[in-house]
């Protein structure tokens, strides 16, 4: 059976993955100067000129504005990785260490027995976990809550300092603008991070500088957690050796 902590393999993996789409979009968009006029030098078909023309111009300004959608864009998909590894982390983790079901806030979900029997093991951690979210409303928190309601039920408690919190909760409030609002600020955004430099409906561009940023965030918080997660496991295995006569 894969360890628990294979979904943060495959983080780690599709972080590499995301970094390197984004820096060879870049690459790519910035050397798409010229192709216009080669496409005439060719004497290509009128409409094929302008299409280049077209792509190069837009190459050039994304570039020049410092590839703001394509780190949008990483941001988004970082984000989406981070949050997939640490529930798919969790529901392998309860697999190994069924006897953490028996905590106090999970202990009282109800479940549809029917539903739940019909399930395979892992399968009904994934539905369990599912119900724990709602309880605990994690879902629906911003930034780092999204995971620390969740995970705690489980008494899996990750270290998280001011400033990876901060970074966690401006990378996520971005995130829900990229995904939800089209790139675009809005008031819920400006309230979570009143230090970003931005107004109510003002595009969203996320320097490289800050997107790096969010992919170390993303990494340190993946790291707490494993740590965090393995401190619980030998938790539970104290509390289920027989004691000493």
């Amino acid at each position: 059976m894969p360890s628990e902590y294979e979904p943060f393999e495959a983080f780690i993996a599709r972080r590499d993955e995301i970094l390197k789409i984004v820096y060879v979009s870049c690459y790519a968009l910035k050397h798409l100067e010229g192709a216009g006029k080669l496409s005439a030098v060719l004497k290509q078909p009128k409409d094929a000129q302008d299409h280049t023309g077209l792509m190069e111009k837009e190459a050039l300004k994304e570039a020049a504005d410092g590839f703001p959608l394509m780190h949008s864009t990483g941001t988004l998909l970082l984000w989406a990785a981070l949050e997939s590894s640490t529930r798919d982390m969790l529901i392998r983790w309860l697999v190994k260490h069924p006897k953490a079901l028996q905590a106090k806030d999970v202990a009282n979900v109800r479940i549809k027995i029917g539903e739940y029997e019909q399930l395979d093991t892992e399968d009904r951690m994934r539905f369990v976990v599912g119900l724990v979210e709602k309880e605990t409303g994690s879902a629906l928190q911003p930034g780092v809550g999204r995971f620390t309601g969740l995970l705690r039920a489980f008494s899996i408690n990750p270290k998280c300092d001011d400033g990876l919190k901060r970074d966690l909760l401006e990378m996520a409030s971005l995130r829900h603008c990229i995904a939800h609002r089209a790139g675009v600020a809005d008031r819920k955004l400006l309230t979570a991070c009143p230090w970003l430099t931005l107004k109510e409906n003002d595009r969203i561009g996320i320097k490289r500088e800050d997107f790096l940023r969010y992919s170390k965030a993303a990494s340190n918080y993946a790291a707490n957690t494993i740590e965090a997660a393995r401190a619980a496991s030998s938790a539970l295995s104290a509390a289920s050796a027989p004691s000493a006569s």
